[in-house]
């Protein structure tokens, strides 16, 4: 380390500025401004360090999937898969329940006791 870096490291003043973007769904930004040309590769070399620091503390997109869904899958993996069992199904095994939905409460339908599935509405 220079003088010169050493003098700058004590007052805390650098010839770039960082910016921090944390996100909820783990798409953290690091942005860097540089005021001098000459700071470019310290700029760039301390926000790949706070980059790395934030994806240790936080993690990844990818690593909150897996703790929000258990496996990683997203919604629309799950649901894709829900739709295979459901297509594969035989649907031997039917129950009738009651609606309580809003829009169609106390209406019954049928459906599937092994997959799930939606079998229609019973005839009144």
């Amino acid at each position: 380390m220079t003088d010169e870096q050493m003098e700058r490291e004590m007052r805390n003043e650098t010839d770039y500025k960082l910016s921090l973007f944390l996100s909820s769904d783990g798409k953290h930004t690091v942005n860097v401004e540089v005021i001098k040309p000459e700071s470019r590769r310290e700029a760039v070399e301390k926000a790949v360090e706070v980059y790395d620091f934030i994806i240790k503390k936080y993690g990844t997109k990818q690593a909150q999937a897996v703790k929000e869904y258990g496996n990683g899958q997203s919604t629309m993996q799950k649901y894709d898969n829900d739709q295979a069992k459901q297509d594969a199904c035989s649907h031997t095994n039917i129950k009738f329940v009651q609606s309580k939905t809003e829009k169609n409460p106390g209406k019954w339908f049928k459906s599937c006791i092994d997959c799930g599935k939606f079998l229609g509405w019973q005839n009144a």
